[in-house]
């Protein structure tokens, strides 16, 4: 029943070329969020489940689990959706070519993998600074890019 109520608007979503009004369903798994840097100053990793559980490996080494609301994992998901995952390239810049760091995002879509890692000093498509700065916020990280 809620399907019924929410495809309208996913369908909405579609035809005005905006995926943000709805949940995107071709994401039908995890997400994965990393954060590294060559000169191992910041290191973090996130694996956020679709129902909400998010586990978080810190800088230091501890494991943090917590729940995210409805609204949080909704509001991701549509981001992924809006930044057209699978349309991206895997790599984005020259990793690990300069001290700054590298973050990769890896999404299961309509049951396959998408993985996508960018270096801190390239150009990214402004939906995928968008991802990438949510899920920073999440995890704790210092912001993307200035």
């Amino acid at each position: 029943m809620i399907r019924t109520r929410l495809l309208p608007w996913g369908l909405l979503a579609v035809m005005g070329g905006c995926a943000s009004h709805g949940v995107d369903d071709s994401i039908d798994g995890p997400i994965d969020f990393r954060v590294t840097n060559d000169m191992a100053e910041y290191q973090t990793t996130m694996h956020i489940e679709l129902a909400g559980r998010a586990t978080q490996t810190l800088p230091d080494g501890h494991i943090q689990t917590r729940l995210l609301d409805r609204a949080t994992i909704d509001d991701l998901r549509a981001k992924i959706a809006d930044a057209q995952f699978a349309a991206l390239p895997a790599t984005i810049g020259c990793l690990g070519c300069a001290d700054g760091n590298v973050y990769e995002v890896d999404v299961v879509l309509d049951g396959s993998l998408h993985a996508v890692a960018a270096d801190q000093f390239a150009p990214w498509p402004a939906p995928l600074k968008t991802v990438i700065d949510t899920l920073g916020g999440l995890a704790g990280v210092p912001p993307s890019k200035p």
